[in-house]
C-alpha cells in the first residue's frame, strides 16, 4: 500500500501474496468517502484502518473483527455507505457484518471511531455482492439501506438502524 500524495492522488497495490506485520494476508481495500482512511480486511476476518495521510495503522480501543473466534472467516467484499458513518463486509461464511463509526458506546465523551454494529448469516450459500442504498423514512428524512444478494439468488434487506 502506497499512502496519498499531497495533490490528492492515491496509488496503491495490492499482491496475492502480500502479508501485513501480523501475517495475515489482505483480503480487501476501500477508502473512506473523503479519503482520509483505508479500511484493510485481512484473512483472519480482522479489519484495520490506516491513515491515508501518514500511512500508518490507527490505534483502535477494541479491535475490528467479523468473528469473536481466534480465526475469523475471510473477508471477501467491504463498501462504505455514501456519508462514510457506515461500512459492511461479508465474508466467506456467507455472514454479512456491519461497522458504524461514532462515539464509542454512545458516550459523548468518548472518542469517535469504527465500532462493530452486528452481524448475520442469511444466505444458504457464498454472498456474492453487498451494495448500501438510500430510501427515506416515514418522515420523508433519508435513511441507509444496506442489501445482500446470494449465489442462491435470495436478495436480503438488513435494517441499518437497530
Amino acid at each position: 500500500i502506497k499512502k496519498g500524495e499531497p495533490q490528492g492522488n492515491f496509488e496503491y497495490y495490492i499482491k496475492e501474496d502480500h502479508k501485513n506485520t501480523d501475517g495475515n494476508i489482505f483480503t480487501a481495500i476501500e477508502f473512506t468517502p473523503d479519503g482520509t482512511e483505508i479500511l484493510v480486511a485481512q484473512y483472519n476476518g480482522e479489519i484495520k484502518i490506516m491513515d491515508s495521510m501518514t500511512g500508518e495503522w490507527k490505534k483502535m480501543n477494541t479491535a475490528l473483527k467479523t468473528s469473536d473466534k481466534i480465526k475469523g472467516s475471510p473477508v471477501t467484499q467491504m463498501i462504505v455507505s455514501h456519508d462514510g458513518k457506515y461500512f459492511a463486509c461479508c465474508d466467506q461464511n456467507r455472514a454479512v457484518s456491519l461497522f458504524k463509526k461514532d462515539h464509542l458506546h454512545g458516550d459523548s465523551s468518548k472518542p469517535i471511531e469504527w465500532q462493530f454494529n452486528g452481524k448475520i448469516l442469511s444466505h444458504e450459500i457464498g454472498v456474492s455482492s453487498i451494495a448500501f442504498g438510500q430510501g427515506l423514512d416515514e418522515q420523508g428524512n433519508p435513511m441507509h439501506r444496506l442489501f445482500s444478494i446470494g449465489k442462491d439468488r435470495r436478495l436480503f434487506e438488513y435494517d441499518v438502524y437497530n
